[in-house]
């Protein structure tokens, strides 16, 4: 039975997407339409209770979260370098996943959903911009980690060839533009970076997919 993935347009299942078409082996991906509360419904609740993209089906395991997600993939294809092979270089993947993760991602959500935070509407407006602030300074500092990528020779966050870590990376990098900042302007190096992972065979083919391009309309 193939690997399942429900996924998103634009959202963070676009990591593990991407991680599917790296492995090139065959999968289903399973649309999600969040805009007409398919999330919601009893039918995809049965399969993650939280409501939430991405899931990775695996026969009879439903699999949630992109750490995880991604870790299983890992296990199951280690040769599809989704993850840096020497152990410190995995480290410093990982720990950048972790950031993104955790810090940059729930940075985005109260971007994206200040009303999950306050009540008030002019609460919200301060949230969203004191979010939208901490959001460009941790792009500068994801284009430091890229500079830093690129002096020691490598193209990838991930090393020579693009991985886990630099998909969570474009996802972000997109996601800054739907928060009304402009990374081609404000960070050149890393939206040529952005550039050089979405041009990769495996991304266009998950990105075509999902009907996205690396350019995103404001949303904020």
């Amino acid at each position: 039975m193939p690997l399942k993935l429900y996924f998103a347009p634009g959202a963070c299942s676009l990591v593990p997407h991407i991680a599917l078409e790296l492995i090139g082996q065959p999968f289903d991906a399973q649309l999600v339409k969040m805009h007409k509360g398919e999330h919601r419904s009893p039918e995809f609740l049965a399969i993650n209770p939280a409501g939430q993209v991405p899931v990775l089906q695996d026969g009879d395991a439903a699999i949630t979260q992109i750490i995880a997600i991604t870790l299983h993939l890992e296990a199951q294809h280690p040769q599809a370098g989704l993850f840096p092979q020497e152990a410190l270089a995995r480290t410093r993947a990982l720990e950048t996943l972790a950031w993104l993760n955790n810090t940059v991602h729930t940075t985005f959500n109260r971007v994206f959903k200040p009303d999950a935070v306050v009540e008030d509407a002019a609460m919200q407006t301060a949230v969203r911009e004191k979010a939208r602030q901490a959001y460009a300074a941790q792009m500068q500092q994801l284009q430091d980690k890229v500079v830093t990528a690129r002096a020691a020779g490598n193209d990838f966050l991930n090393g020579a060839a693009p991985g886990v870590v630099d998909a969570y990376a474009l996802t972000v990098i997109r996601w800054a533009q739907l928060a009304s900042l402009e990374p081609e302007q404000q960070w050149p190096q890393l939206w040529d970076y952005a550039e050089r992972v979405a041009a990769h065979p495996a991304v266009q083919r998950a990105m075509e997919r999902e009907r996205i391009g690396l350019r995103a309309k404001p949303l904020v």
